[in-house]
């Protein structure tokens, strides 16, 4: 719904009273409603303030003082890899599942929503510091996401890379105590075979 909101096509009291109508019809669901309503209105709601409250939203100076300390303490941690933006942009990385989601934002302007996570945080680990990869992540969300330069997107990027709104996980190399997700993590979450050939079509 993240694009029909952010262009107005839609208003999240439409969409909220339109869920709590199909709870009436089916009580199943109400699992699912207060799941949605937890993004469609408290990580929304929170997103919004952020932007209009941190003047520093769209880099690495928003992060909370644990996370620029820890990121700090692994500033020169070795990089396996480190790609370029132009790399990034053509998805032209040696992870098939990422690349699958690079691509499906450039495609069609969206990008399944597990993914956008996984996606922002392997660009902190494939670029040489936490400043240039939360300017890339950035830069290709806004040029190709629908909802791009949305409040939604901002909040989204500060939590997978400078750990905004998140709290510290165990310390590792490149992540220090930001949390980290892995490709095979990430896959069991959904049918990501499925999805990578889908892309590929």
């Amino acid at each position: 719904m993240s694009p029909y909101l952010h262009f107005g096509h839609l208003g999240p009291l439409e969409i909220a009273l339109a869920v709590n109508a199909a709870v009436e019809k089916d009580a199943s669901l109400s699992h699912a409603r207060d799941s949605f309503f937890n993004e469609l209105i408290v990580w929304r709601e929170l997103a919004v303030n952020f932007v209009k409250y941190a003047p520093n939203y769209d880099s690495d100076e928003c992060a909370e003082p644990w996370a620029r300390q820890s990121l700090a303490e692994h500033f020169h941690d070795r990089r396996e890899w480190n790609y370029t933006l132009d790399q990034l942009e053509r998805g032209e990385t040696h992870d098939e599942l990422w690349n699958a989601s690079q691509l499906q934002m450039v495609r069609f302007g969206w990008m399944h929503n597990y993914m956008r996570m996984y996606w922002a945080k392997k660009i902190l680990e494939w670029s040489p510091d936490p400043a240039t990869a939360f300017a890339h992540a950035v830069t290709l969300n806004d040029r190709y996401q629908l909802d791009g330069r949305d409040p939604n997107g901002y909040a989204g990027i500060a939590w997978a890379i400078v750990g905004k709104f998140d709290r510290p996980w165990f310390d590792r190399p490149i992540f220090g105590k930001i949390r980290y997700m892995s490709a095979a993590s990430t896959g069991r979450k959904f049918d990501s075979k499925r999805y990578i050939e889908m892309v590929r079509e």
